[in-house]
């Protein structure tokens, strides 16, 4: 599983220039962080702009495995100025269709903080 931890990151960030670009949006930039040894990875979205970069959010991935046994990954997201952060669990499964789920995680962060999200402090309290 952990070998999927960056091309998951990819076809999430694939997906949300594509949304973003269907929404009209600006272009975007981006920055990417990966450790394989904790399973984290993360990436960075800046708009562009004529008069530089602003910045949009964060994506970050977990990897790690559930009590049974089974790998999930953790989609936590957070946006520029929001102290609001939400989160998209995506539980492997034989099925599991990657792409599909990049998308799902794309969509939400598009869609940016809704009733699902909670405040900063304890979003992170609770990811220990």
């Amino acid at each position: 599983m952990q070998y999927r931890l960056l091309s998951l990151l990819s076809e999430v960030e694939k997906a949300v220039r594509a949304g973003q670009e269907a929404l009209g949006g600006p272009p975007l930039d981006s920055s990417r962080m990966v450790n394989f040894h904790s399973g984290l990875a993360r990436i960075q979205l800046r708009t562009v702009a004529p008069a530089g970069t602003e910045p949009r959010g964060y994506i970050q991935l977990q990897h790690f495995a559930l009590a049974d046994g089974r790998a999930c990954v953790r989609a936590g997201m957070g946006w520029h100025g929001v102290d609001l952060r939400r989160s998209v669990e995506i539980f492997a499964a034989p099925d599991v269709n990657w792409t599909t789920e990049a998308q799902r995680v794309a969509e939400a962060w598009l869609d940016g903080p809704g009733p699902s999200s909670e405040p900063a402090d304890r979003a992170l309290a609770a990811s220990g």
